[in-house]
């Protein structure tokens, strides 16, 4: 009896995809709508910060806004630092995942809503909570955790022109973040 095989060469197709470019900027306006410090553990804790928003769609196409707004913070010592793209973090935005109404599992689901905004027309609306790592020893390096102080943010986040490949993006002005020295904690979830 022979055996036969058949060797299957696999050929990766390279198709060019349609690229997600970032063509327009538009102006974003933020300012700290709510701020809370939360336990990690007995070394670190968290900044977490809402921000309210408003997006102006300058683009001359409808732009379609994704809720929750996810907002990728980059975080400087200093305004000048932050103005020269010299950034102590840039904090991306997280995963997300929802547990399916009678179920245990942590299943990620797209549980976005979405808003068209035509151009010209402003929306207005708040962040999720974004979280700041901070230190409460003096074990961690300015690399991990913000140190006590002020510290310099600029807020971004993409959003497609609608029905295209093709994204805007959001940019705030700078704002002032300041992490106190002595934060009351607390135990949050």
């Amino acid at each position: 009896m022979k055996t036969r095989y058949i060797v299957l060469t696999g050929m990766i197709l390279t198709v060019a995809a349609q690229p997600q470019i970032v063509k327009e900027k538009a102006s974003m306006h933020a300012k700290i709508e709510s701020q809370r410090y939360c336990q990690v553990d007995h070394k670190r804790a968290s900044l977490l910060i809402a921000f309210s928003v408003a997006l102006k769609n300058s683009a001359g196409a409808t732009i379609t806004i994704e809720r929750p707004i996810h907002v990728v913070p980059l975080v400087s010592r200093t305004l000048h630092d932050l103005q020269h793209s010299k950034y102590e973090f840039t904090l991306y935005e997280p995963d997300v995942f929802f547990v399916k109404p009678g179920r245990g599992l942590m299943k990620p689901e797209t549980a976005s809503q979405q808003t068209n905004v035509k151009p010209g027309d402003v929306f207005t609306g708040e962040t999720i909570e974004t979280v700041f790592p901070i230190p409460l020893t003096a074990k961690f390096s300015k690399f991990e955790a913000l140190e006590a102080g002020s510290h310099f943010a600029q807020l971004f986040f993409d959003s497609e022109i609608q029905d295209t490949a093709t994204f805007v993006r959001f940019t705030s002005q700078p704002m002032e973040i300041t992490v106190d020295k002595h934060p009351k904690v607390e135990k949050c979830r």
